[in-house]
C-alpha cells in the first residue's frame, strides 16, 4: 500500500522557536499475509501455463488425427475405385464374349440378360466408388483448411460462378497442395484414380 500525507501542525507551547510548521511524506507498506500468497499465486499462474500447453498440444493432435484419418479413407477410396475398375472392366470383357456367343446361336438369350444386369451392377459399383472417393477427398480438403468453393466470385451470373469453381477446383489439383498429405504406397501409386478426372464428372 502506498500512503502519501500532507498536513500543517501547532503547538501551543510559546517556548517553541517555531510553533507551527508543515509536514508531508509517504509511507509504503505490504501486507504480510501477501509473503505468504505470493508462491501459492506464481504456483497458479505456472499450472495455468501448463494447462494451456495442454489444451495447445491437445488441439494439435486433434487436428493431426483428423488429416491422419481423412488421408487414410482418401487411400482406401482409391483402393476401392481401382477395384471397381478392374471389376468393371472384367465384367464388360465377359458381356461382350457372352454377346458374341449369343450371335452364334451358342448359348440362351436369358444368359446374355443376366450378364448385361450383371454389367449394370458392376458400372453402379464403380460409380458409387467414385462418389466415396469425392466424398473422402473433399474430406482432406476440409482437415488441411482447404476450402472448394471460390471466395472471390466476381459475379452473379452462372458463367462467372463456373469459371471461377473451374479455376478454385484446377488450383486444388495441383500437386503441392495435395502432396503434403498424399502419400499413398507403392501399389495405389499403380492403380491411382484421381477424382477430377474425366470419370468423375457428375
Amino acid at each position: 500500500n502506498l500512503n502519501v500525507y500532507f498536513g500543517g501542525n501547532y503547538d501551543s507551547n510559546n517556548f517553541l522557536f517555531h510553533n507551527n510548521w508543515l509536514n508531508y511524506g509517504a509511507k509504503v507498506s505490504w501486507n504480510l499475509l501477501n509473503v505468504f500468497r505470493h508462491p501459492v499465486r506464481l504456483q497458479v499462474i505456472d499450472a495455468q501455463e501448463k494447462v494451456l500447453d495442454m489444451q495447445s498440444l491437445a488441439l494439435t493432435m486433434a487436428l493431426m488425427s483428423q488429416v491422419h484419418v481423412s488421408v487414410a479413407q482418401y487411400h482406401a477410396a482409391m483402393k476401392d475405385v481401382a477395384t471397381g475398375k478392374r471389376y468393371l472392366d472384367t465384367q464388360m470383357a465377359i458381356a461382350d464374349q457372352v454377346q458374341r456367343a449369343w450371335s452364334l446361336n451358342r448359348l440362351s438369350e436369358h444368359l446374355v440378360i443376366r450378364e448385361k444386369v450383371q454389367g449394370l451392377v458392376a458400372e453402379l459399383r464403380y460409380e458409387s466408388a467414385l462418389a466415396k472417393l469425392e466424398v473422402a477427398y473433399a474430406n482432406v480438403l476440409a482437415a488441411i483448411g482447404e476450402d472448394p468453393f471460390p471466395t472471390d466470385i466476381s459475379g452473379d451470373g452462372v458463367g462467372e460462378l463456373a469459371a471461377a469453381l473451374q479455376e478454385r477446383w484446377e488450383l486444388l489439383e495441383r500437386p503441392e497442395v495435395f502432396t503434403q498429405v498424399h502419400q499413398p504406397d507403392t501399389q495405389s501409386q499403380e492403380t491411382e484414380v484421381q477424382p477430377q478426372g474425366e470419370d468423375a464428372q457428375l
